[in-house]
C-alpha cells in the first residue's frame, strides 16, 4: 500500500545485456535495455516514452552547461524536416520506414539549476533480479519458472534524463512527429521548423523507434572504485560518444579535443573556455561565451571556431595550441635572444616544462609530465595539474580577452545587444526571440537557419517551375524567415556601428541625426 502514494515510476520493457567498458582495474560494466519509442497518442508506455524522451538542448539550459557537459552534436532541424520526417511518413518515395537504434543514457538530472549528477544513487536489491536505484529508476530481471533475457526498467520522469548519445537526428524525427500529433510542442524555440508537417494517428501507427537505453551498475553514489579511477557518468558518456561517432561521421578537431581527457593541452583549453562560458551577470563586462559552434558540419569542417553567433571570439584550435606551448613548449621558445617556431607540434612536447611549473605543489613529485598523460595519473593530481597549469595560462589569456581594448569593446557592445534582445517586449515579438536564439543560444543554429531558410526557397522554386501551386505553409515560413533576417541584420548592422564608434571615440549620435551626411562620412 505504501508504494501507491510513493514516487510512482514508468515502465519500459524490453529485453537486456551487458557489456564492460575499459581493462583490467579500470573496468566498469553497463547494462542496456533494448526497448523502443513510438510517436502517437494511445497512451501506451511507448508513446509516453516518446514523450519523455528529449535531445540535451532541451534537457539543459544551454547557458549553465560546462564544456564536459556539451556531449551532443548540433541538431539540423532543417534536415530532420525536410529529409527524415518525409522518409519516415512515406511521402520520400521510399517505401522502407526503419531506422536503427538510437542509444541513450539514463542520468540522474541535478535537483537545481543545469547539469547531471556524477553518480546514480546507491543501490539496494530487495530481491533477487531487482536492482533499486533510489527514487531514480528500478530494473528487474523478469523470471518465469526461470530467468529470462527480458526485464523491465521503471523510471521517475521527474528525476530522470535520457542523454542521446547516438542517433539524435533519428530521434529527433520520431520526436517531432510525435509533438505534431500531440501538438506538445509548448514554447520550444525549433518548433517553427515543423510547423509545415501535418500528420494523423493512422500516418505513424507503424513507426517505431529501436531505442537502447544504456546505465552503469557501478557508477554509483559510495563506490570508492569508480571514484578512484575517475570516471563518472559524464565521462563514460563523453567516452561512448566519441567511439560510436569517430566511425559514423567525421568529428572535429575541435569537438574530439572539447572531449579529449588524455591530452592535458585540451584539458587546459577546456578550463579557458568554461571560464569564459561559466562568467555570470555580474561579470558582464568581461569576455563571456554565449554560444560556440564546432565545426561539425560538412561546411563547417576546418573552421574550428569558438563563436558568439557569427561574432566569432577565438578558434579552439588556436586556444589549444597557446596551451600547448606555455605549458609544454621547449626551452628554446622562452628565449628572448633566441627565435623557435612555437606553432610546430613537434616543439610542444616537452616534458620537462611542466614538471619545472610545478614544483612547490602537491604533484611535484612527478619528474615529468606527459602532455598524453590525462588518463595516466591518478584524478586528483591531473586536476591539481590542470588547475596549477591552468591558472598560470589565463593570467595572459584572460587578461587579453577581457582587456585587449578590441575585445573589451566587442564585450561591452555585445552585452548592450544581448540586454536589448532580453527586453520584455523584445521577447514578446516571434521575430526578435528567434534572433535572440540564432545569436545567444545554442552551437550551430544559425547554420541550420540558414539551411532551413534555402530549402524552403529550393522547394518554392521547384514547385514554381513545375507550375504548380505553393503551400501556404511554405510562403509562411519564408516570409517568417525573411522578417528574421531583416531582424538579424539590423541588429549586426548596429552592433558593427556601435562598437566601432566606441573603439575609435566617434560621437554615435552623429549616426543617429539625418542632418550630418559630411560628418558621418
Amino acid at each position: 500500500m505504501s508504494k501507491m502514494f510513493g514516487v510512482q515510476k514508468t515502465p519500459i520493457y524490453g529485453s537486456f545485456g551487458e557489456f564492460t567498458i575499459g581493462g583490467g582495474s579500470g573496468t566498469i560494466r553497463a547494462k542496456y535495455i533494448l526497448t523502443k519509442i513510438k510517436p502517437g497518442n494511445d497512451g501506451s508506455w511507448e508513446c509516453e516514452l516518446a514523450s519523455q524522451m528529449k535531445p540535451w538542448r532541451e534537457v539543459f539550459n544551454v547557458e549553465e552547461l560546462s564544456f564536459d557537459e556539451l556531449l551532443q552534436r548540433d541538431l539540423d532541424d532543417s534536415r530532420v524536416a525536410h529529409d527524415l520526417i518525409p522518409y519516415l511518413l512515406g511521402t520520400a518515395g521510399i517505401r522502407a520506414k526503419f531506422f536503427p537504434p538510437i542509444l541513450s543514457v539514463i542520468v540522474p538530472r541535478k535537483q537545481s539549476g543545469a547539469g547531471i549528477e556524477p553518480f546514480y544513487p546507491k543501490p539496494d536489491f530487495p530481491e533477487d533480479l531487482i536492482e533499486n536505484y533510489g527514487e531514480l529508476f528500478d530494473f528487474e530481471q523478469i523470471k518465469w519458472a526461470e530467468p529470462t533475457p527480458l526485464a523491465t526498467l521503471r523510471y521517475n520522469r521527474q528525476r530522470s534524463a535520457f542523454i542521446i548519445v547516438d542517433g539524435q537526428h533519428r530521434a529527433m524525427a520520431v520526436l517531432a512527429l510525435h509533438r505534431q500529433l500531440n501538438e506538445s510542442w509548448g514554447n520550444n524555440a525549433f518548433a517553427s521548423y515543423y510547423d509545415h508537417i501535418s500528420v494523423t494517428p493512422e500516418q505513424v501507427k507503424s513507426i517505431e523507434l529501436p531505442t537502447c537505453i544504456i546505465y552503469f551498475p557501478d557508477l554509483h553514489e559510495g563506490n570508492p572504485i569508480s571514484q578512484k579511477l575517475g570516471i563518472d557518468l559524464s565521462s563514460v558518456c563523453r567516452e561512448i560518444f566519441l567511439v560510436v561517432n569517430r566511425s559514423a561521421k567525421r568529428v572535429s578537431e575541435s569537438r574530439e579535443l572539447l572531449l579529449d581527457d588524455e591530452d592535458i593541452a585540451a584539458r587546459l583549453m577546456r578550463r579557458t573556455l568554461s571560464t569564459l562560458k561559466d562568467r555570470g551577470e555580474e561579470q558582464a563586462g568581461l569576455a563571456r561565451i554565449y554560444s560556440i559552434s564546432y565545426g561539425d558540419s560538412d561546411t563547417e569542417i576546418g573552421q574550428r571556431e569558438v563563436t558568439s553567433g557569427h561574432l566569432e571570439y577565438s578558434s579552439a584550435i588556436a586556444l589549444h595550441k597557446i596551451h600547448r606551448a606555455i605549458s609544454f613548449g621547449v626551452e628554446e621558445a622562452f628565449k628572448i635572444d633566441y627565435y623557435s617556431d612555437i606553432s610546430d607540434g613537434r616543439r610542444t612536447q616537452n616534458r620537462n616544462r611542466p614538471a619545472e611549473i610545478l614544483l612547490g605543489t602537491g604533484v611535484q613529485h612527478n619528474s615529468v609530465l606527459s602532455r598524453n598523460s590525462g588518463k595516466l595519473l591518478p584524478p586528483h593530481e591531473v586536476d591539481e595539474v590542470v588547475e596549477k597549469l591552468g591558472a598560470l595560462a589565463d593570467v595572459a589569456l584572460l587578461s587579453l580577452f577581457d582587456k585587449f581594448r578590441p575585445f573589451s569593446t566587442h564585450n561591452s557592445e555585445l552585452r548592450n545587444l544581448r540586454m536589448r534582445l532580453s527586453d520584455v517586449h523584445a521577447r514578446a515579438e516571434v521575430e526578435q526571440k528567434k534572433a535572440y536564439t540564432l545569436i545567444f543560444e545554442g552551437s550551430g543554429v544559425r547554420n541550420v537557419f540558414d539551411s532551413h531558410f534555402e530549402r524552403l526557397k529550393e522547394e518554392k522554386d521547384e514547385l514554381n517551375r513545375e507550375g504548380q501551386p505553393v503551400p501556404d505553409h511554405i510562403e509562411n515560413q519564408i516570409e517568417f524567415c525573411n522578417s528574421v533576417n531583416s531582424a538579424l541584420d539590423k541588429h549586426e548592422r548596429r552592433f558593427q556601428r556601435d562598437r566601432a564608434c566606441k573603439f575609435f571615440s566617434i560621437n554615435i549620435d552623429l549616426f543617429d541625426d539625418d542632418n550630418n551626411h559630411d560628418e558621418q562620412k
